[in-house]
């Protein structure tokens, strides 16, 4: 006769093996693509308006990011980019509080090295005057094609004592000040960022050609 039991505490062993593996994987992969292959990158903040309680998946300000490794001239658009995602920037106090809980029950996700950068941003953070909106916090992360935290690369805004805008990616144990941004004009019916900048030491950034004006239309 077949012992249940042992059947049981087999399958069990099977499951944790299974889900220990699968939770080492987040710690040895990631789709965003490392400090020495990034070639440029590019910002477009957005002001989604006031709203209800805070959501760690929805915020006021946001930052859409593309990534690129190209290392040629090139007009940046999704087809090209190696990365492409919206940072949700939240207050220091409400970043620190959700991470906090999402290692709680995540701990095989993230490295001792990487908490302890988290722990000293947020802290530096906390500690900046606040001014207009800043200073404000958000975590790297991907919904496809599953969902994807980045951790060890998180983003920083907020404006310095003489209200300039100031950016900052901390990823791959390297810190970009990205202080090229320029508001962007409102447009009527247009849903555009507030401002924009891009990283780009090599200059590799082109824009886009115009395009050809309509003919025939009367």
């Amino acid at each position: 006769m077949e012992d249940i039991f042992a059947r049981l505490a087999e399958e069990a062993s099977m499951v944790d093996a299974s889900a220990e593996a699968e939770a080492n994987t987040c710690l040895e992969t990631s789709s965003f693509p490392p400090t020495n292959a990034i070639t440029l990158m590019t910002f477009n903040y957005y002001d989604n308006g006031p709203g209800g309680k805070p959501k760690w998946s929805a915020s006021r300000y946001a930052m859409n990011v593309q990534v690129f490794t190209l290392d040629t001239p090139f007009t940046p658009s999704s087809k090209l980019a190696a990365w492409e995602g919206t940072v949700q920037m939240h207050d220091p106090d409400f970043f620190d509080n959700y991470t906090d809980h999402y290692w709680s029950e995540h701990s095989d996700c993230i490295t001792a090295d990487q908490i302890a950068l988290y722990k000293a941003v947020i802290a530096e953070t906390a500690a900046m005057p606040k001014v207009e909106e800043g200073p404000l916090l958000g975590q790297f992360w991907s919904k496809s094609p599953g969902w994807e935290y980045h951790w060890g690369s998180l983003i920083r805004v907020h404006y310095n004592a003489f209200g300039e805008f100031v950016c900052e990616v901390f990823h791959d144990g390297e810190t970009y000040l990205i202080d090229t941004f320029a508001s962007v004009p409102r447009e009527s019916g247009k849903s555009l960022p507030i401002m924009r900048g891009r990283h780009d030491p090599g200059k590799l950034w082109r824009k886009a050609p115009p395009k050809p004006s309509k003919k025939g239309s009367r």
